[in-house]
């Protein structure tokens, strides 16, 4: 979980979230969709929401596996404990989609914002790695990985539902600003 959820995982969703606006600015979808009479900050919510069902669905799908897998090896892991492994996944995927969503907006061109959302997990990812046991471990504070940790969950049971309100509330800080950053810039 701590390489494939943390590190992979929340790339993928970055990068996924990197092209959700720039790609249809990219394209020419995005005159079209601003034509009809929606809100940009509406338009950019709904799109940053239209990566929920699958972020969903692979928490669903992986528990349900990891509970058979384990279960039919005959070591399995506890089930409240799968439970909540995947259920403070949530705001950590949605942080790293917030992320990539902040690029789309930012960047003109999907390919730029998608290397720049996986680039900045990534870093975020060794900024909070390489800083954890220094002097200058405060710095770190502003990597999602810092706030999720699946193996505290799953070895020892330890649930921290503050560090998932922090990724809540930076999810929604980064969604919001990103709304407010395409309400003003121009569409080229």
């Amino acid at each position: 979980y701590q390489f494939a959820w943390v590190i992979l995982l929340g790339l993928y969703v970055a990068y996924s979230a990197a092209s959700l606006v720039a790609g249809d600015v990219e394209s020419g979808r995005m005159d079209v969709l601003l034509s009809l009479p929606v809100s940009r900050a509406r338009l950019v919510g709904e799109q940053f929401l239209s990566l929920a069902p699958g972020i969903v669905l692979v928490n669903v799908v992986v528990a349900a596996a990891t509970w058979v897998a384990t279960w039919a090896i005959g070591y399995p892991v506890g089930v409240v404990d799968l439970v909540v492994v995947h259920a403070l996944s949530l705001p950590y995927l949605f942080a790293c989609a917030a992320i990539g969503l902040a690029f789309s907006v930012v960047a003109g061109r999907a390919s730029v914002a998608q290397r720049g959302a996986a680039g900045a997990v990534f870093a975020l990812f060794l900024l909070e790695s390489l800083l954890a046991s220094t002097d200058y471990a405060w710095a770190g504070a502003v990597a999602p990985m810092r706030y999720y940790d699946p193996t505290a969950i799953l070895v020892d049971g330890t649930y921290d539902l503050a560090g998932a309100a922090v990724l809540a509330v930076g999810t929604v800080g980064l969604v919001a600003a990103s709304q407010l950053y395409f309400r003003r810039t121009d569409v080229n």
